[in-house]
Order: C-alpha cells, then structure tokens, then sequence
C-alpha cells in the first residue's frame, strides 16, 4: 500500500533471489550461485525468521538430490549454501542485537537458533564422507537432521511454535484473530474469500495444472523439486493467507522459464507475419501479465477496512497536524501503530510487533467498565492522547461487556469522561483524537 513501510516486499525479494540463484547454480552458475542463494536467505532471516522455511526447503533439496546421486556437487554445493548463510545470518545478528543479546534464544527476530541451524548443516556436509549406497547417505542425512533438531530444541524448546510462541494467548486472541494474512485464504470475516483464492491461487494451481509434467520432463529432479515447493506453498496458503505470494511467485518462475520456448517455438507459424504478431504478443503479455496479477492480488488484500481508509480515518494525519513537541505516548488500535510512529514524533503503546504487551493493555484500558479503572490504566502507563477510529476499531475494543458500556462505547456515544477532551482535526478524517486530562488531586 502507497505509503506503508513494509518488510514483506523485502523478504519475497529475498525469496526470489535465492530461489532463482539455486536454479541457476544447478545449471549454469555453480558456486556463485550456491553463495547468492545462501546470501539470499541470510538476509531473508534478518528480515523475517519466517525466511527459514525457505533455506530449509533449499537445502532438503540439495540434500535430497545428494542422497539420491551421491555426486559431489551437490555435497559442495550444500556446503556454499549453508555456510554463507551462517555467515550472512550471524553478521545480522550482531548488527541487529547488541554484545550482551548476541546468546538470546528469543523466536520473534534474529537469534541464536536461526544462526546454529546452517552453522549445523553446514557443518554437516563438511564432514560427511563418501557413502557409496544410497541407503546409508540417507541414514547419514536423517541422523544429521535429527542432530540438528535436537540442539535447537534444547537452545529453546519452543521453536517449532513459530515466532509468536512468546506471545501472551491473550494478545494472540484479540489481535492475531483480526490479521488477514495469518487467516486462511477464505478468510470468514472477510467478504470475497472467494475472490481472494482466485487472485492468489488461480495461476499457481493451473501452472502446477498445465505444466507440471513438462516441468519434470524436461527440468528432471530440480523440476520435480520446484514443483514440489511450489505445491506445498500453495497447500500451505490455504491455512495462512501469507504463503500464497510464494506460491505465485515459484508459478511465475515456471512460467518466465517457458518464455523463451514458448517464442523459439513461434518461429515456425507461417504465414511470417503471424509469427511476428505473435512474438510481439508474447513480448507484451510478459511484460504486462505479472504486474497485472500482482496488482490485482494485491488490490485485493490491501481493501480497506470499513470506516478506515474508507470513510477517510487516517489517525496519523490527525495527529502530524499536532505540534511536535513535546512528543506524547498514544493509545490507539495496533493496526495504527506503524503510521503513527512513522509520520509522527510521537510514541505508542501498542504496535503489530510479535512482542505486543502494549496490545493487551490499550485493549483493557479500552474495555474498562468503570472510568476510575479507565484513569488508573491511562495514567499507569503515561498516556497523553487516545487516538481511535469509530467503526474499524470495534474489531479490537469491544463497546460493550456483559450488558455494560466500556470506555470505548461511551466514547462512541459522545459520553466523554471529564478528565478526556477532544482534539480539533483536519478536515477530512474521521479520527477521534482525545487528550488525556487527569482530574485535579
């Protein structure tokens, strides 16, 4: 969306790279293309620890295809691949945590597990001797996935939780429920999952469809094993929304690769002019049918909620029209955060980080039935400004509990408490802005 920070863009690059650099290793680049990719995933680790599905998936490849053959290119190139990503994937975490932090087991950023796990494998293929039986290679590789298993389990036992292990099951019931991308592709709460599935499935599911045996046919084990990847990304979206972009994205990389087939093949139409015309037909539809889907899927997730964007509530602009000093702590709905921290000096409470205490304390403070709870909550934690969107904010602050208004349905009602006073705003946004005035001791 025009003006959001976002990192997914900046994994999925990451995605692409490594997957492209992998493919090419295999048939053309060698090394360098066994250091990019793993350069790729190290990076893709920093940016998001849910890029380690993608070094995995690279090297149960690799290792597979070891297993399989026996062939020493693969052993080496396990090993470029692994070891550059510890390398890549160490440097971040020193960048990114300081001296003291550089042990922390922590799930939801860069961390100690996700540099052991390549260090490990990379290890691994460095020490593995020649087996000249496929059945001992395989007993070898499992014996090394189950090593390396174990020492992260031990460094923390919730790893395979995921990066929200850590959350409080609180914060995971009101704000994760409400996440589009953490929601299966039909998402319920959302109109057109129906629409949604075909903007984000339809070309992996019939490129699997209409090329999948040609992709093996003529790509042998590294096609098997991309259609592979590809179909488990797309098995995958189904539960969480998030994956599906990986899945278009192994689709686009099966069909860019049949371009140049597709337009050799052109040559032979007669009369020339028709070879022409459909060269150049071929030229453009590439150019203008990737772009094109990733528009519309991504017209698709980024519709406005209703009484948001919609009916023209932008919080951030309602608060830069504030003077930038002194800079104030804001309570507003998680879905604000990142905007108002972006486009203003000031500080939030809550924010979609995966360590969101602050989510569950702007959601009771929100929901308290009694204004003396209210006051306590807000004055605890320091708060200046309640900023909140009418309609787009019930998904969060309940108006009501049990029969009884909270803080947020009197709000709504106009029954401000005496110790809130509202903000003027610019004309054109819908956002309340309230300042907090504590009463006189």
């Amino acid at each position: 969306m025009p003006g959001h920070a976002d990192h997914h863009m900046l994994f999925l690059l990451a995605f692409v790279l490594g997957t492209a650099s992998l493919l090419r290793a295999v048939s053309a680049w060698g090394s360098a293309g066994y250091v990019l990719a793993g350069a790729s995933a190290g990076v893709g680790l920093w940016i998001s620890i849910e890029s380690i599905l993608f070094y995995s998936l690279g090297a149960v490849v690799l290792g597979v295809a070891w297993i399989w053959t026996g062939a020493e290119r693969w052993r080496r190139g396990s090993v470029l691949y692994s070891v550059t990503t510890a390398l890549v994937s160490a440097l971040a975490l020193i960048l990114e945590r300081p001296p003291t932090d550089w042990g922390s087991t922590g799930l939801d950023r860069i961390s100690l597990p996700y540099v052991l796990i390549p260090t490990l494998v990379g290890l691994f293929w460095l020490l593995v001797p020649r087996l000249d039986r496929t059945l001992g290679r395989a007993a070898l590789a499992v014996a090394g996935a189950v090593a390396t298993t174990t020492a992260v389990l031990l460094l923390n036992v919730d790893f395979f939780r995921g990066p929200f292990a850590g959350v409080d099951p609180a914060v995971r019931s009101l704000w994760l429920r409400n996440v589009p991308e953490l929601q299966p592709i039909f998402f319920p709460s959302t109109p057109g999952g129906a629409v949604r599935f075909v903007a984000f499935l339809a070309l992996p599911v019939l490129t699997w469809v209409a090329l999948g045996r040609r992709v093996v046919r003529h790509w042998g084990g590294v096609g098997a094993a991309l259609l592979v990847v590809g179909m488990l990304y797309t098995v995958m979206a189904l539960w969480e929304s998030r994956w599906a972009p990986y899945a278009e994205l192994v689709a686009g990389l099966v069909l860019a690769a049949h371009v140049p087939a597709l337009y050799a093949a052109s040559a032979r139409w007669r009369p020339g002019w028709l070879a022409v015309l459909a060269r150049a037909g071929l030229v453009a539809g590439s150019v203008v049918f990737f772009p094109v889907v990733a528009a519309g899927a991504g017209a698709v997730m980024d519709q406005p909620l209703p009484g948001n964007e919609a009916a023209g509530c932008d919080p951030a602009r309602a608060v830069a029209a504030l003077p930038p000093e002194p800079v104030l702590d804001i309570l507003a709905h998680v879905r604000h955060g990142p905007r108002l921290l972006y486009h203003t000096p000031h500080r939030v409470l809550a924010s979609p980080y995966h360590v969101a205490s602050g989510v569950l304390e702007a959601y009771r403070i929100m929901t308290s039935r009694t204004e003396s709870e209210a006051l306590e909550g807000l004055e605890a934690r320091g708060i200046d400004l309640v900023v909140l969107c009418p309609v787009s904010d019930q998904d969060l602050f309940d108006p009501t509990i049990g029969g009884e208004a909270t803080l947020f349905g009197r709000v709504l009602e106009g029954a401000l408490p005496r110790w809130l006073e509202r903000v003027p705003t610019p004309a054109g946004t819908s956002a309340l802005v309230l300042r907090v005035v504590p009463p006189p001791v």
